[in-house]
């Protein structure tokens, strides 16, 4: 599920929940379909609490494809990700057409990563 969708400075900052399942598939849909997205230049994906995953779908990515600005690509950045999390995200994103995912340490990170692009 999703624990909070804040903007911060233009930031759209996703924070998910403990398990990525089903709720949080249909979370992130409506967020996807919500203005928040719409008029942010970077979104981050923060995975800090994130423990596990009971099921994925393309839902991130098509999100991510859809993320645009005058026809460019904005920034879209996972953070806080362990490494079977980052490596279940990149076999995901590869099987379905999509690039490796760019994941950072921590939030601060993150925010410093999206506001130098």
């Amino acid at each position: 599920m999703i624990l909070k969708a804040e903007i911060v400075e233009n930031v759209l900052i996703v924070t998910l929940g403990k398990l990525y399942g089903n709720d949080t598939i249909s979370d992130i849909v409506k967020l996807d379909k919500s203005e928040k997205t719409h008029n942010v230049e970077s979104i981050i994906i923060d995975c800090t609490n994130l423990q596990g995953l009971d099921s994925m779908g393309p839902e991130l990515f098509l999100m991510k494809s859809k993320f645009k600005k005058n026809g460019e690509h904005r920034n879209f950045v996972f953070c806080g990700l362990n490494k079977d999390g980052e490596e279940n995200f990149n076999y995901f994103a590869h099987g379905c057409g999509y690039e490796s995912i760019i994941n950072l340490s921590t939030l601060n990170e993150a925010l410093n990563y999206v506001r130098k692009k």
